[in-house]
């Protein structure tokens, strides 16, 4: 029997081992090469069979899972071959309102697009681009709007890769519905969006900031107000952006850290001129879930200069009470002054001496009327002889005295619109207001300069007024009064039309030439206002309301001079509150033969009427008593006898009277201080017409 020889290989295929292939030979065998050669290659086969039996069981099972979540997948899965589908599950169908699969198989992708997609792009140029690349082994994964059976759009995440089915490549497409997440994505968008046009579109300066100050995020109006770009700004802290000191620092975190807010109005020091003023607000809020502090900043410039405005116009309006009501008591004063100044000089008119020191009281008197009658101007008590008057023709008749007035040194320059409009005003107030102006330019030009005067019209309009606050809208005259000179600073603006305010050398103003100025332009609904600046100069821009014809011409007309009768018949009632002023008209009146009944005010008056009203022949009543005014008195008399002749006196005027209804048309009023010939010719010019 032969020997045989134990021969061992292993069964194995691609690096894997299937076990060991064994088997008994012929020791006669074992030498043939070609009986070990076969002996390798069953081995070899044994494990290539081997192999595929698994690789067929892996790929069956393959196919069976694939098959399972093919069929339970929650998205749309299809399967396409070249350019069209070729399968589909049944989330496919309910995704896209189909019925069958014959709605979907044998049709492309882009059956189920728009023919645009939102970037623009045409959805079957797309689709084919991404099929492409997928085909070449590289997966896509993309936002998509496909469209359903019915048309209905639905945005999609689409995922694109190569599959092998049955030892064939295919395309895979997974599409999800996102449509409620883009729909959510949508409306944080908007809200992003309207958030920030409303962030961006306010006209405040918005900005956010830490805890720590350093800023986050800052809206458009606060680069305009801190007239820096964001990527600059957001390199500050909050403190240095707006030039805290430490005491303001520390005082906004103890606030913000004690009431979670914070309220401050600053004066902000930029790179522009002038400075602003701003408001500032702060408040701790909840910003993407951190705390963080919210601070708005409005740029109220503006506003403080109205402020300040107003505030200034009270200032000059009370400052105006008050020197309306020290004029009124010192013209009774002059009145009396005056009137016994006139009374002594007949009587001493051989004492030349005596004669000389009278005629200096009377003259001082009369200084002191003047000084009154600016003093009424300024507090806009003062009666005008109103005319109808066209600026043009005032600045060219005062054209050469300027010339004089300016000197060598000083250029007159003018610049007068030709269609320039009326305006109802007294002219010489007008021409003093030109001229105190004009006197104030060449005091500021010491060696020399220009001086400009330009007129035009302009129509105010109700947004103007924001500026010029104290206009109504309509049209006024325009008058701008330039120099080249010295300018002032801005705590000398503030002042310049207060009475007795000036900063010229002592002995060399009274300070009520721009008070006078301020006074008759205010008198006329208008206004005035001051640019002047250091070294550069100042103007004066002058508004007069354009004259309307339905507008009162005047309110007082001139008189002409006439004789004083010797002797005078009558008696008067003198109805005076002051019993200096009551002595002394008294005493004159007396002088010129009249009789007088003296009463000490309005209700006196009223009841010695009663009494002697056939006796009395004219009522001399003052304007402003307590009780019963002059008006009241009066209203009351021609009650009792309706051809009564009365005369008011007054140290008010204007306003003040017309406020008492004593400027209408046939009044008589005889204006303190005057003189005891004017008070006389009045009286005789009341009793007998002439």
């Amino acid at each position: 029997m032969p020997d045989y020889h134990e021969f061992t290989k292993r069964i194995q295929f691609s690096n894997k081992i299937y076990g060991l292939f064994s088997a008994s030979i012929p020791v006669t065998l074992v030498k043939d090469p070609l009986e070990q050669e076969l002996f390798v290659r069953i081995a070899e086969d044994l494990g290539q069979a081997l192999y595929k039996l698994e690789t067929e069981k892996q790929k069956k099972e393959a196919q069976r899972q694939f098959k399972v979540l093919f069929e339970s997948a929650h998205d749309a899965i299809f399967i396409m071959d070249e350019q069209k589908f070729i399968d589909c599950n049944p989330v496919t169908l309910k995704i896209f309102g189909c019925q069958k699969k014959e709605d979907i198989v044998g049709k492309s992708p882009w059956q189920f697009s728009p023919e645009l997609q939102p970037d623009g792009t045409l959805s079957i140029e797309a689709a084919r681009q991404k099929i492409e690349k997928a085909l070449k082994g590289t997966p896509q994964t993309f936002y998509w709007v496909h469209c359903k059976k019915d048309g209905q759009l639905f945005d999609a995440e689409v995922t694109l890769n190569r599959v092998e089915l049955n030892n064939q490549w295919y395309l895979q497409a997974i599409v999800r519905d996102v449509s409620e997440r883009m729909n959510a994505l949508r409306k944080i968008e908007a809200s992003e969006k309207k958030f920030r046009s409303i962030f961006n579109n306010v006209t405040d300066a918005i900005i956010i900031h830490d805890l720590r100050m350093n800023i986050e995020e800052v809206n458009e109006f606060a680069e305009d107000l801190f007239a820096k770009q964001r990527s600059e700004i957001i390199k500050y802290s909050f403190d240095q952006l707006l030039g805290w000191d430490e005491i303001k620092r520390n005082k906004f975190r103890q606030s913000m850290n004690r009431a979670g807010h914070f309220f401050l109005e600053w004066q902000l020091k930029t790179d522009q001129e002038p400075e602003k003023f701003i408001e500032i607000k702060s408040k701790i809020i909840d910003y993407e879930g951190k705390q963080k502090i919210l601070t708005i900043i409005r740029d109220i410039t503006e506003r403080k200069k109205l402020e300040e405005q107003f505030f200034q116009a009270q200032k000059m309006e009370s400052i105006g009470k008050l020197a309306g009501g020290v004029a009124h008591d010192f013209n009774n004063i002059l009145t009396v002054i005056r009137g016994y100044s006139d009374l002594l000089l007949p009587k001493f008119a051989e004492d030349a001496k005596i004669t000389k020191k009278l005629e200096q009281i009377k003259l001082a008197a009369e200084r002191g009327s003047k000084l009154t009658n600016q003093l009424l101007v300024f507090s806009r008590k003062h009666v005008f002889k109103n005319e109808i008057i066209n600026l043009n023709q005032v600045l060219l008749e005062l054209k050469e005295m300027f010339v004089r007035l300016l000197g060598e040194d000083i250029r007159l320059e003018m610049e007068l619109d030709p269609n320039l409009k009326n305006i109802m005003a007294d002219r010489t107030q007008l021409e003093q207001v030109v001229t105190n102006l004009a006197i104030n330019a060449r005091d500021a030009m010491p060696e020399g300069g220009v001086l400009k005067l330009t007129t035009s019209v302009k129509f105010v309009e109700p947004k103007d007024t924001e500026g010029l606050f104290s206009l109504i809208p309509g049209e006024y005259v325009q008058l701008k009064v330039s120099d080249t000179g010295c300018g002032m600073t801005e705590e000398v603006k503030k002042c310049i039309f207060e009475p007795f305010f000036t900063t010229k050398e002592r002995g060399k103003g009274t300070g009520l030439g721009l008070s006078t100025v301020y006074g008759v332009v205010k008198q006329y609904n208008g206004d005035i206002f001051v640019d002047s600046k250091l070294d550069k100069g100042t103007t004066f821009t002058i508004y007069l309301p354009v004259y309307e014809t339905d507008q009162i011409d005047s309110k007082v007309t001139k008189r002409q001079e006439k004789e004083i009768l010797q002797k005078i018949e009558g008696t008067v009632l003198l109805v005076e509150d002051d019993s200096i002023v009551r002595k002394l008209i008294s005493t004159l009146i007396k002088s010129h033969g009249l009789k007088i009944i003296e009463a000490e005010n309005g209700l006196h008056g009223l009841e010695l009427f009663k009494k002697y009203k056939e006796k009395i022949n004219l009522v001399l009543t003052d304007v402003v008593m307590p009780e019963m005014n002059g008006r009241q008195l009066y209203e009351e008399i021609i009650k009792i006898k309706p051809d009564a002749k009365v005369i008011f006196m007054s140290g008010y005027t204007d306003s003040v009277l017309d406020k008492h209804g004593i400027l209408e048309k046939g009044l008589r009023l005889l204006q303190k201080p005057f003189s005891n010939e004017q008070l006389i010719l009045e009286i005789q010019s009341v009793l007998y017409g002439s």
